[in-house]
């Protein structure tokens, strides 16, 4: 008979993602901290930082995110780890007063014949339509649907051409499909900002609606909520603002960034 048995001399003390978001109620402000492994919640008050919860997740934490599905009334977390498991968590107070952990939906997105990306994970998460689309491999766009009524979550491939994403964003839009708009790097080391339609019926991902060259050689984007819309393209030396119309044309930059 054999056994394993893992200890850690010291928790982790180096802060690895941070981000503020409402997943305690609709009417707190709460401040959420990874290190490695372990997921601290605070709330923030008058006073200060109020500590509420400590959470130990099994594997290094690669992605952090904050979402909040169409039908909820705060926020929840989605949580990647390097092994490729995939966790939504939500929180609720119990009759003690003690903040529970609530695992919405789980699964994995580990495959074993694509190669595995040379960036690190991105997460792009469309709150409206309750989709998640993670580019983890080379060729390949995951994508997965947030439904509370499974546990186990819905997951698809989508074959993409581009290799080397940088950043991925969906728009906030009201079209009949999501539009994803990432930044990657061509083989002649040019950053090319492109917008994708996607559709899960199909299986890849089609020609660009639009797209654009970035005189930069480093950025991120992100997105820009109605009545503005569009994306900001953030670089290391230029900010760029883009607003992509249904056929791909690009539409005037509202008043306040010109």
């Amino acid at each position: 008979m054999s056994a394993m048995y893992m200890v850690s001399a010291q928790k982790p003390t180096a802060v690895t993602h941070s981000m503020i978001g409402r997943i305690t109620s609709i009417n707190d402000l709460n401040l959420i901290i990874c290190k490695n492994s372990l997921i601290e919640i605070y709330k923030v008050t008058s006073e200060g930082l109020k500590f509420l919860k400590q959470i130990t997740i099994w594997g290094i934490v690669e992605t952090l995110s904050i979402y909040r599905s169409k039908h909820d009334k705060k926020d929840n977390i989605l949580v990647i780890t390097a092994k490729f498991d995939v966790m939504a968590l939500s929180f609720e107070f119990n009759s003690n007063g003690i903040l529970e952990v609530i695992t919405k939906s789980h699964g994995s997105i580990k495959d074993t014949i694509p190669r595995q990306s040379s960036t690190h994970i991105i997460t792009a998460i469309d709150d409206s339509r309750n989709l998640v689309a993670i580019k983890c491999y080379d060729g390949i766009l995951k994508t997965l649907n947030l439904n509370s009524e499974h546990k186990q979550l819905s997951l698809s491939n989508l074959r993409m051409s581009d290799l080397n994403v940088i950043d991925l964003i969906f728009l906030k839009n009201d079209s009949d499909y999501p539009n994803l708009a990432l930044i990657c790097k061509e083989p002649n080391n040019k950053l090319i900002a492109k917008v994708y339609t996607l559709d899960q019926n199909c299986k890849e991902i089609s020609s660009p609606i639009w797209k654009k060259e970035i005189n930069d050689n480093q950025a991120f984007l992100i997105s820009v909520p109605e009545p503005y819309g569009g994306f900001l393209v953030l670089g290391s030396q230029s900010v760029n603002y883009f607003n992509i119309s249904s056929n791909g044309s690009v539409i005037k930059s509202p008043s306040f960034l010109n």
